[in-house]
């Protein structure tokens, strides 16, 4: 998946942002391997806020995709919801280094045209707890769990994937 955006902050705790993903996947089909194209333009709102040490953060965006099906694109529009906590465990007091917990989850919702995806209008659920380290205010080390809950068009995929994740804030 290759995403990209511009993004305005109003100040510390909320920004908005618009942008673009190109998402492509290989699929098994009976005899051969396809190559299913996914476009989709999104508009996103996000809130960061600080409650004492836990670090809060509320994502809502809007995705307009384009998947393409055979020789046509069928559109759709999809809702996502996310929240997360990072709360210190072991920490110093301005929490710029030290030993962290992650929890977070996040909704999808195909608000318009859901016929176009899976048919269903709560498409997936991807539920994350992890365990990091924040060597200073720019970098953290992290390994979780994701419970990955996806509804395809007659069955329900679920995933579980550990993670590891270098972020750094340049």
């Amino acid at each position: 998946m290759l995403r990209s955006a511009l993004a305005y902050n109003f100040n510390d705790e909320h920004s908005v942002a618009v942008g673009y993903a190109y998402k492509g996947d290989w699929e098994e089909a009976p005899l051969q391997l396809n190559y299913q194209i996914e476009h989709r333009i999104y508009q996103q709102y996000l809130y960061s806020h600080n409650l004492k040490r836990t670090e809060l953060t509320v994502r809502f965006r809007l995705e307009q995709r384009l998947v393409k099906e055979e020789e046509a694109f069928d559109f759709s529009q999809r809702l996502r919801s996310f929240l997360s906590f990072q709360i210190p465990v072991s920490a110093n007091k301005d929490f710029s280094k030290g030993l962290y917990t992650a929890l977070q989850n996040e909704v999808f919702m195909n608000v318009q045209h859901k016929e176009n995806v899976n048919n269903h209008f709560l498409e997936q659920n991807r539920a994350y707890v992890s365990i990091g380290y924040r060597w200073n205010k720019k970098i953290d080390t992290e390994i979780g769990y994701y419970n990955w809950r996806q509804k395809e068009e007659d069955q329900s995929t679920t995933s579980n994937v550990v993670q590891l994740m270098f972020t750094t804030s340049f």
